[in-house]
């Protein structure tokens, strides 16, 4: 915009961290196999939250990780299981204890076509889920692309798919990615938001006393 990048500071929206004591284990809940790969998506099931793209990317996953996964819908009105472009489904409906049941996700699934701060990708990093994502709006600030998670070209739904596959089939990526998310969250938090908009503040007063 014109503005010296000298007087330029970022403060990044604080998210609150979630605290979970106990995951939701979905495996058992529907009866689903101890070696099930538990992916899911959260927030409103609408096309800007990427829900059409769902079937078009589950198509698209290898036959072995379509036997493999599971793939679970947090938010919405449905609920039921469902069979989503051959991949079992689960639809949840509206969840009270959301961090609880994306605490029992293996993988969070966000592709998502717009996204201003993408505070359900914080959460799942927070909560050592690593995210699967389009590389769009915030979304490219918030997660280290093979570090604490996934990104992908926009609207790509092969691309997607094939990050989705290799999480699904690597479980120590998974592991490693997880293990990056909780300190990349922090980032984010309530926390480093205040203190930093108190060091703006605080500088500034210093420059002008």
């Amino acid at each position: 915009g014109g503005v010296d990048p000298g007087r330029v500071d970022i403060v990044y929206s604080g998210v609150p961290a979630p605290a979970v004591t106990t995951p939701r284990d979905w495996r058992t809940e529907l009866g689903w196999p101890p070696d099930a790969v538990i992916c899911g998506i959260v927030g409103a099931m609408t096309a800007e939250k990427g829900v059409d793209l769902l079937r078009d990317i589950a198509q698209r996953l290898p036959e072995k990780v379509r036997l493999r996964a599971r793939l679970v819908l947090l938010g919405g009105q449905a609920v039921g299981r469902d069979s989503i472009g051959g991949l079992q489904a689960f639809r949840a409906g509206f969840i009270d204890e959301i961090h609880a049941a994306m605490a029992g996700l293996d993988i969070l699934w966000h592709p998502s076509s717009a996204e201003g701060l993408g505070t359900s990708v914080i959460d799942a990093m927070a909560l050592g889920v690593p995210p699967v994502t389009f590389a769009v709006g915030g979304l490219t600030e918030l997660v280290e692309h093979d570090r604490s998670g996934l990104l992908v070209q926009p609207g790509d739904a092969s691309a997607f798919a094939a990050a989705a596959s290799r999480l699904v089939l690597e479980p120590a990526t998974r592991v490693r990615l997880a293990a990056h998310g909780p300190p990349r969250a922090a980032v984010f938090s309530v926390e480093r938001m205040i203190d930093g908009t108190a060091a703006v503040y605080a500088r500034v007063a210093a420059s002008r006393s």
